[in-house]
């Protein structure tokens, strides 16, 4: 890469950062947008799979429910008056209609009068006398008319497993409460229904419209008895018959994607449950390595830009220590060492410039040619060491005469300065050469020797004014002859051309 200017560099170094940062970010944005777009779907297709298990498991239930109801709504029908006999023909024919799926269900089918007494049991040949007079759902059809089906939550059986129980009311010819006709479902062949739903992490319950729990899968004992009276999908039947949402369980914190439907016909809720942690695993593996991925890149990326930046802040150090060696070698090749005035490759530099400027702006220039009265003499007199002291004395009396910034004093050459004056017309030039007269007056470097016991100087001024037929020697040439006629005329004194190059 060229070394371009100090701005340019330190500018493509912002630019450098400006960049990376802007791709950082765009590559941060991405990934979040990725990532989190990637979650939405995961949750998407973990609520399409909850309500499609939600659909057929309360599909199968409502199905098994109302087979299962079948014999007891015939037996409701069929009972007129007092009339048991006819209500046991019409169980028995139910039975005889699909015995194998009845009786894989059902636990009991019996019936009971108006004082508890069991007049039919399909298990019980032997016709034992029975009171059932203590079962909830007998005393709740009892007192209230129309209840229609109702399901008790989970009862334990004489055999040590679970088992939920069906009743109807039968009234009597004058509407009176006449007894019950009940079901005992094995919970063991609900369950089994239930879990026909493969689910990763995840729960299907059955739920009475009023809050008991009926039955859970996977199957736990501690669950029994639960009440989700106060569950917001339970309230949120008033509105809506189904819906999904996921939540953070309060207790325990974790976040679930919930399922639920209201079963047609029947006073249940049935509820899909999935363990939003361990659903999302596979999303949340993917993230990480996703992640992971695009941070190892951004790391690489970091990287490279730190070590772009330094190599570009490196070429600037360079440059710009290029650039002060540049100015200082500038200095050393534009600088009288010892007088530290502009030397003579400078003086002709800036000559030829100024020259150039006067044409263009069809202005004056002036120009002094100055030289130290006998210094050879003195040279040889006091030594090159005292003659180097005088030289640096003089230069600084020509210096202190110079006001203007654009005006230039200059070793000429040996014992000769000269002056440009940019823009100054003969009389202008002669105050300045009257200055430098002044100021050697003053500062009165002692010469001995000389007839006016110090140093002096002579100079002839030339002045240009703008032509198209003479070139910048000329003022040279007519400057260079002033001198020499001041140096004809005895030395110390001023003589300005009188032929005045004239550049018409």
């Amino acid at each position: 890469m060229a070394l371009g200017s100090g701005q340019s560099q330190s500018t493509m170094r912002y630019w450098t950062v400006a960049i990376s940062l802007l791709v950082t970010v765009g590559i941060v944005g991405v990934t979040t947008w990725t990532v989190l777009r990637a979650r939405r779907v995961a949750i998407e297709q973990i609520m399409s799979v909850a309500e499609n298990a939600r659909d057929v498991a309360a599909a199968n239930v409502q199905q098994l429910f109302q087979m299962l109801d079948l014999p007891l709504q015939e037996a409701q029908q069929a009972m007129q008056g007092t009339d048991y006999s006819r209500v046991q023909q019409q169980l028995d024919h139910s039975l005889l209609f699909d015995r194998t799926t009845l009786a894989s269900a059902f636990g009991a089918l019996y019936i009971i009068d108006a004082k508890g007494d069991v007049l039919f049991d399909m298990r019980d040949t032997d016709k034992v006398p029975v009171n059932r007079a203590d079962l909830p759902s007998f005393q709740q059809h009892k007192t209230q008319a129309g209840l229609g089906l109702l399901i008790e939550p989970p009862f334990a059986l004489q055999d040590g497993r679970f088992g939920i129980a069906l009743s109807r009311r039968l009234d009597l010819g004058d509407g009176s409460f006449g007894g019950l006709v009940v079901g005992t479902i094995r919970m063991d062949y609900l369950l089994t229904l239930l879990g026909r739903q493969t689910l990763k992490a995840g729960t299907i319950a059955l739920i009475r419209s009023d809050g008991p729990l009926i039955a859970r899968y996977p199957f736990r004992r501690e669950d029994i008895g639960l009440d989700f009276s106060d569950y917001p999908i339970l309230k949120s039947l008033r509105s809506s018959r189904s819906g999904s949402f996921n939540a953070v369980a309060g207790r325990d914190g974790v976040e679930r994607f919930v399922s639920y439907r209201e079963i047609a016909g029947l006073p249940l809720v049935l509820r899909v449950a999935m363990n939003g942690e361990q659903m999302l695993d596979p999303w949340r593996s993917q993230s990480i390595a996703t992640i992971s991925l695009v941070g190892a890149l951004l790391v690489a990326q970091l990287l490279l830009t730190l070590v772009l930046w330094r190599e570009i802040r490196r070429r600037e150090l360079a440059e710009n220590s290029y650039r002060k060696l540049a100015t200082e070698l500038n200095a050393i090749a534009h600088i009288d060492k010892l007088t530290s005035l502009p030397n003579r490759r400078k003086f002709d530099h800036d000559f030829e410039i100024e020259w150039r400027r006067m044409m263009r702006n069809r202005s004056c220039l002036s120009l002094l040619l100055i030289d130290i009265d006998h210094f050879k003499t003195y040279n040889d007199t006091y030594g090159h060491q005292a003659g180097d002291v005088a030289l640096q004395a003089v230069a600084r009396c020509i210096a202190s005469a110079i006001r203007r910034p654009g005006d230039l004093a200059a070793r000429y050459g040996g014992e000769e300065f000269a002056v440009i004056l940019p823009d100054t017309p003969r009389d202008g030039a002669n105050v300045v050469a009257c200055g430098i007269h002044a100021a050697l007056a003053a500062a009165n470097l002692a010469y001995p020797s000389s007839e006016h016991g110090r140093i002096t100087v002579s100079i002839g001024v030339s002045t240009a004014i703008h032509g198209p037929e003479a070139g910048s020697i000329s003022c040279l040439e007519a400057a260079d002859a002033a001198l020499y006629e001041a140096k004809g005329q005895g030395r110390n004194r001023i003589v300005v051309s009188q032929a005045q190059v004239a550049l018409a």
